[in-house]
């Protein structure tokens, strides 16, 4: 945990270097990673590797820093599957609210999963809250539960980085899509997005949702879809 390398979840000092020591640890050893309870500051990104068997979060991952950055990602990129692991009550919030003009401001990057279970509990203030993504092979035959995501201008993306990825067969429980009045009202706002990286592979199927619900506040001259 966190607190073995100093980390206090205070909410004041700066937990990253602790937090990615746990995570390194966790990676290296193939256990469970924990985050107890606590509101846990961290000034740029952490990794939790594929070696890892998954994350508990008890607490929430606060991002403090200005520049856009990916907070917390889970699994290794490239063709390394991440398999049978198990990412339960993830909350990552921004501590200032983005302004949407960055797709590197992500609240949470989940690559190559396949037979995982990714249970995203809140994903506040980004410009991206979750995104899925296969890298150098697929995230594939997983199961997401899905609760808030507040003010993203996308709340989750489901994504392809090159042309031998795939995105595919995965199910999703849930999700309450919202956007806050006033939150930068002039520009458009998606609840979720399919998408992909130039030349990479655009054929994501098996895609099946239960019950989302959208309050993503369109107002002229804004889009929002769904509307």
């Amino acid at each position: 945990m966190p607190a073995d390398f100093g980390g206090l979840g205070d909410g004041v000092a700066d937990d990253r270097a602790a937090i990615q020591a746990a995570f390194d640890r966790a990676a290296a050893d193939g256990k469970m990673a924990v985050i107890p309870p606590g509101t846990w500051n961290v000034s740029a990104g952490v990794v939790l590797g594929g070696g890892a068997r998954g994350l508990i979060m008890r607490g929430v991952l606060r991002y403090t820093g200005t520049t856009p950055a990916t907070v917390l990602t889970l699994g290794d990129g490239g063709t390394v599957r991440n398999g049978e692991t198990l990412y339960a009550n993830l909350q990552v919030v921004r501590q200032i609210q983005s302004d949407w003009s960055s797709e590197a401001d992500i609240g949470i990057l989940a690559r190559n999963l396949d037979a995982s279970v990714l249970d995203v509990r809140l994903a506040q203030g980004f410009t991206i809250g979750l995104r899925t993504l296969g890298d150098g092979r697929g995230f594939e035959d997983s199961t997401l539960h899905l609760n808030r995501f507040l003010n993203n201008h996308i709340g989750l993306d489901i994504r392809c980085a090159t042309a031998t990825a795939w995105n595919t067969l995965v199910r999703y429980y849930g999700g309450h899509f919202a956007v806050a009045t006033g939150i930068n009202p002039g520009l458009d706002r998606f609840g979720i997005r399919l998408s992909a990286e130039p030349g990479a592979y655009t054929n994501h199927n098996r895609h099946v949702f239960d019950a989302p619900n959208f309050e993503l506040r369109q107002l002229d001259p804004n889009v929002a879809i769904p509307s």
